[in-house]
C-alpha cells in the first residue's frame, strides 16, 4: 500500500509540482487549496502525512491544525508546515518541521521520510 500524502497549498503551480514529484516518489496524493478543503480531504483521505501551507485562505495551517487537534486529539500523523513569511513557529507535535519557501522538493521528501520511518 502506498503512503498517503495530503498537500494543502494555495499555489496551483506548486500543487502541480508536488503532485508530480510525490506521485513519482511512490505516494498516493490528495490536494487542497484552502483550509476548508484541507479538512474535508483529511476526513476522506486519512493521510499518513500532511503538508500544509501556513498562510493559505480559509484557516491556514494554524487553523487546520487547531481543528484537527479538536477532532482528533490523538492525531498520529506527521505534519510539515510550509510558510512564506519566516515567522517563528512552535513545532509542537504532530508538527515535525516548518519549511520556509522556497525549498526543494527533495528536502521536503527527506523531512517526510525522516519523520515517518515506515515510509522509507
Amino acid at each position: 500500500m502506498k503512503p498517503r500524502l495530503l498537500i494543502a497549498d494555495s499555489d496551483a503551480e506548486l500543487r502541480d509540482m508536488f503532485r508530480r514529484y510525490f506521485s513519482a516518489s511512490g505516494f498516493d496524493i490528495a490536494m487542497a487549496d484552502d483550509g476548508l478543503e484541507c479538512l474535508e480531504q483529511f476526513r476522506q483521505f486519512l493521510p499518513d502525512v500532511l503538508v500544509v501551507e501556513r498562510e493559505m485562505p480559509w484557516g491556514g495551517g494554524d487553523g487546520v491544525l487547531g481543528r484537527l487537534r479538536e477532532e482528533y486529539p490523538l492525531l498520529a500523523i506527521d505534519v510539515v508546515i510550509t510558510t512564506d513569511d519566516g515567522r517563528d513557529f512552535d513545532p509542537a507535535p504532530p508538527v515535525i518541521a516548518c519549511l520556509e519557501k522556497p525549498f526543494s522538493l527533495a528536502s521536503l521528501l527527506e523531512v517526510i521520510r525522516a519523520g515517518n520511518k515506515h515510509l522509507c
